[in-house]
């Protein structure tokens, strides 16, 4: 039962995240690394969009490795996209935001 549950765990562990970074208000690289991103909030939706990249550069990402575009507006975002690089946010004009994600 216990090897069970920890399987169990594990799966919704990956799909749910299960490490939250602390407020974003600046292009960060959050996390270096394989895993999940599961989902971000806006917490000020600021006056342009921003960007999640599966990368590990801050100052130029590559467009091709953009997995979610951070809109104008206040919420929760579901995403669920795999990265293999790392976790780089290049937040818009006035945004603040906290990301969702697994890694392994």
């Amino acid at each position: 039962i216990v090897t069970a549950l920890n399987g169990v765990n594990q799966t919704f562990s990956k799909f749910l995240g299960n490490q939250t970074s602390t407020l974003i208000t600046t292009d960060t690289l959050v996390i270096t690394g394989s895993g999940r991103l599961a989902s971000f909030w806006v917490t000020d939706a600021g006056s342009s969009d921003g960007a999640i990249y599966n990368s590990t550069s801050v100052a130029n990402p590559a467009a091709s490795s953009q997995i979610a575009t951070i809109p104008q507006t206040v919420g929760y975002q579901a995403v669920g996209v795999n990265f293999t690089n790392g976790l780089v946010v290049q937040v818009g004009t006035g945004q603040e935001l906290t990301v969702t994600y697994y890694l392994g």
